[in-house]
């Protein structure tokens, strides 16, 4: 997956794997395909996900998504959990912190 690496550490161990993915421009049909192709990767890996929701307007359905994902009026998220804590999540949204640009976000915790 192409993208910026981000690792967390939980005391002093690796806890939590992450990944940045910027799709260039900001039409919403290359944001969507590239979350379809990330999370078709995850589904054959893991199968079907635990919880999926997201908030993607009609008016964001086109060349502003990226407004609409910087000023947070539009998300996605796609979550794997499993009984000993592990979680995948795959989130199109502004990065939390606001410090960054809106990404797909990859993300795998461990017991979190």
């Amino acid at each position: 997956m192409a993208g910026k690496p981000v690792l967390s550490f939980c005391d002093e161990k690796l806890c939590a794997v992450g990944v940045a993915v910027v799709v260039e421009g900001a039409d919403f049909a290359a944001w969507n395909a590239k979350l379809e192709e990330l999370k078709a990767a995850l589904v054959a890996l893991h199968g079907a996900p635990t919880v999926e929701s997201s908030n993607l307007a009609n008016t964001c359905k086109n060349d502003t998504l990226v407004t609409c994902l910087n000023d947070g009026s539009a998300t996605a998220e796609v979550t794997w959990k499993w009984k000993q804590g592990h979680r995948v999540s795959l989130t199109m949204s502004r990065k939390t912190s606001r410090e960054g640009p809106s990404a797909i976000r990859f993300v795998s915790i461990v017991n979190g």
